[in-house]
């Protein structure tokens, strides 16, 4: 759970593994701060979800001093797998335009499995407030998506 949490966040595999690594670090630094009859699930993704946008800031400020974007360059996969990675980069590009609070939300409960109260506890905010905030992320996704899923639909017709 907590490596799809971060690999929802940052998308590069090993900047999840490191955020994972480190929140496990700082999870057992931070564990006297656990309150004991809460949840541990929603404490470590909390953790999680801080340092893999922890991370993904420190990448975007070295790119920038780098001054260059290496894209990577591998085999001729399978349709299966360039279609897959098509439909990430753009669940990605829809989940950078949410608002963070949002954007959040969805991660945790899409990809981390996390209840509605877990949610609100992650966030600091009310359990019917993560309850919106996911319809909307949902409602969201499906809009930026509806291009792609109709293409979908028609190739799925032939």
């Amino acid at each position: 759970m907590l490596y799809r949490l971060a690999m929802r966040g940052c998308g590069n595999p090993t900047l999840a593994e490191d955020a994972v690594q480190e929140s496990l670090e700082i999870a057992y630094d931070k564990l006297g701060k656990y309150r004991a009859g809460t949840s541990l699930k929603s404490f470590l993704a909390s953790i999680v979800v801080k340092r893999t946008y922890t991370l993904v800031r420190a990448e975007k400020r070295r790119r920038v001093r780098e001054d260059a974007s290496v894209t990577p360059q591998g085999l001729a996969s399978p349709l299966e797998q360039v279609e897959a990675a098509d439909l990430s980069k753009r669940i990605q590009r829809v989940l950078a335009q949410m608002p963070k609070k949002r954007r959040m939300a969805a991660m945790l409960r899409l990809d981390g499995g996390l209840d509605y109260a877990e949610i609100a506890n992650t966030l600091g905010t009310s359990e019917g407030s993560a309850r919106v905030l996911v319809h909307l992320a949902l409602k969201e996704l499906k809009a930026g998506l509806s291009a792609y899923l109709a293409g979908e639909q028609r190739d799925e017709e032939r």
